[in-house]
């Protein structure tokens, strides 16, 4: 039997062509990953040119991935929602390394909601070929930050937990040398725990345990003491601060604020729950001590 022949192939038309290679160009268009819209970004994802981050804190801008010198006084604010060009390693800042470029100049990515600690996955390294602001470009010169702003600044530093880090980040971003436009600014300014000094070797124990002395408490809050200075300084009206609130009610909310410091401290020093429990509850009677003088002697030092 000889064979069936086949049919002779199909030629497909022009216009079939032409349409199926336009499916498929729509197709791989659609598919392609960086063709994503832009969005907010509010988890840990791939960079994307048109995606944006949120800014932390206000942020000078820098010409270099360093300190200093400062190209533009706060070049990107809090709460803003910015593109990020690029990542590069540069001078440690804040805890980190790496630098992010933001509108053309450098910013630490610390403060960047970037949602990792290192670079953004796919994200360009910055180089001598970035983009550069589009000429005639100018670095704005220093403005003053508003008295609001400090107040903000300040109240964070103030009512957050002894040992957090926004008394260290605020220092180096807003010093006593960066004033408003009323010319004030935040008063770093500590004398640690003043304790008389013939109370500092008076030794506190319990029945036949012979405790430690008062020097021994005033040095474990140090901290506290830092930070109730600070609230004395710039909520009262006696220092050269921002004078907050320079009242009954603001003095007893900075006092209050120094006795559940002087508590945590206490804590973390005594921390096993026991074995430490005895000195935990000296610390605590200590701490009651320091309250009890402040609250009662400190209006002279808080109010004009």
């Amino acid at each position: 039997m000889s064979p069936v022949p086949s049919p002779a192939p199909t030629v497909p038309s022009r216009s079939r062509t032409l349409l199926a290679a336009l499916v498929a160009l729509l197709a791989a268009a659609l598919l392609v990953p960086g063709a994503a819209s832009a969005a907010k970004v509010r988890s840990l994802t791939p960079w994307n040119a048109q995606n944006t981050y949120r800014v932390e804190v206000d942020l000078d801008g820098r010409s270099a991935p360093r300190l200093k010198p400062v190209a533009k006084v706060d070049h990107v604010r809090a709460g803003q929602w910015v593109r990020i060009t690029c990542q590069v390693v540069g001078q440690a800042a804040y805890g980190s390394r790496v630098w992010a470029k933001v509108n053309g100049l450098y910013v630490p990515d610390t403060y960047l909601k970037t949602y990792t600690d290192g670079f953004i996955q796919g994200v360009p390294t910055c180089g001598a070929s970035d983009p550069k602001p589009a000429p005639p470009y100018v670095p704005a010169q220093p403005t003053a930050p508003s008295h609001a702003t400090l107040g903000l600044v300040a109240r964070a530093v103030e009512f957050e937990d002894v040992g957090g880090s926004k008394y260290g980040t605020y220092k180096k971003l807003y010093p006593s040398t960066r004033k408003d436009v009323d010319g004030h600014s935040i008063n770093w300014g500590t004398n640690g725990c003043s304790v008389p000094e013939k109370l500092l070797e008076v030794e506190l124990g319990y029945r036949s345990w012979k405790g430690k002395p008062i020097a021994y408490y005033s040095d474990i809050f140090e901290k506290s003491c830092d930070r109730h200075d600070f609230g004395y300084r710039n909520f009262g009206s006696k220092a050269d601060g921002l004078e907050l609130a320079p009242t009954a009610a603001g003095k007893k909310a900075v006092d209050s604020r120094f006795m559940e410091n002087m508590n945590i401290q206490c804590k973390q020093k005594f921390d096993r729950k026991y074995v430490e429990a005895l000195q935990r509850g000296i610390c605590y009677k200590v701490a009651d001590a320091f309250h009890l003088a402040v609250s009662r002697f400190g209006g002279k030092n808080y109010f004009d």
